[in-house]
């Protein structure tokens, strides 16, 4: 079994218009309203792939009542812990004419000790039953920086493999509890090595430093140009053909949940890296967050180039 986690869900809302202009009244041609959050968005993709998987974190009121109400609908378990406070909402502003994306990302609410109680008990009852653990989206208030690497060490000591997706000081301190993976994008590997990252060789040193933390995949997505993954043995640049791509939020995510299947069914990870670019490539092709077509999967995946790179051409 695989499992979710989101802390901080939303209701992500995408509003469709020709031309946005900030600071006027703007009206929508379309607006879709989805339960989001990207642990959520990972186990949408995964339901696709029908991996048996459970989504777990902390929803509050009548937009978590939504969020569940629509995984539900969706054929997804989950085993959410509830608190008073209402589940925020985030925005993607979507300007058609140029397919220009802007985001309006809300905090979501304070977390109390006594739900974090709850929602470890969960956890802890989850991850005896999981193969892999994947913890993707920001922290809530009140969950301290540290959460994600108490929760991995908490997972591994049940023999899981974990995923680890966010940013910040939260990924600094997940790096320290040696997940089975991490995948910064190329801005948040920027901030967390507190330097300009350019070029294939620059990107190639970011990845093997986080593998000497003890992660044993780094991976850092490029967008289209795909994403450069090392291992303690191995590097690879993966990239797919190029698509006509309408919606590129969550695709990353889609990557993860791509990885997260390779790791519970044991495929190798050259086929799981190529599966997972096909994948995200794919993603990007469907209004709809955390979806694709088989169709585009089934005419991408054979096109994805994966090249291996030499640690002897970094010196």
């Amino acid at each position: 079994m695989i499992t979710t986690i989101t802390l901080n869900p939303s209701v992500d809302k995408l509003y469709c218009l020709p031309n946005a202009n900030l600071g006027s009244v703007m009206r929508l041609d379309s607006s879709v309203s989805t339960a989001g959050g990207k642990g959520l968005n990972v186990t949408r993709v995964l339901k696709k792939m029908d991996s048996e998987v459970l989504a777990i974190g902390i929803v509050g009121g009548l937009s978590g009542q939504f969020i569940e109400e629509t995984l539900h609908q969706e054929g997804i378990v989950t085993d959410f812990t509830h608190h008073g406070a209402e589940s925020r909402s985030c925005i993607n502003l979507l300007e058609t004419s140029s397919q220009r994306q802007t985001e309006f990302l809300e905090p979501g609410a304070e977390v109390s000790q006594d739900t974090l109680d709850d929602f470890y008990e969960r956890f802890t009852n989850a991850v005896k039953l999981s193969r892999v653990v994947s913890m993707s989206g920001s922290l809530p208030k009140g969950v301290p920086l540290d959460y994600y690497a108490f929760l991995t060490r908490r997972a591994k000591s049940f023999g899981a493999k974990v995923i680890v997706d966010t940013s910040g000081p939260a990924l600094a301190e997940a790096l320290d509890s040696a997940p089975e993976m991490v995948k910064p994008n190329l801005a948040e590997a920027s901030q967390l090595l507190n330097r300009q990252i350019q070029g294939l060789s620059d990107i190639v040193k970011a990845a093997l430093e986080f593998v000497k933390c003890g992660v044993a995949i780094a991976s850092i997505s490029l967008g289209a140009k795909g994403v450069v993954a090392a291992t303690s043995d191995e590097i690879f640049h993966v990239f797919p053909p190029e698509v006509a791509a309408v919606n590129t939020v969550g695709c990353g995510d889609s990557f993860v949940a791509a990885v997260a299947y390779g790791m519970d069914t044991f495929m190798p990870l050259e086929e799981t890296l190529k599966y997972a670019c096909a994948i995200s490539a794919a993603s990007s092709m469907t209004m709809e967050t955390g979806n694709y077509r088989i169709q585009d999967l089934s005419d991408i995946w054979p096109h994805v180039t994966l090249n291996k790179i030499g640690k002897k051409a970094l010196l």
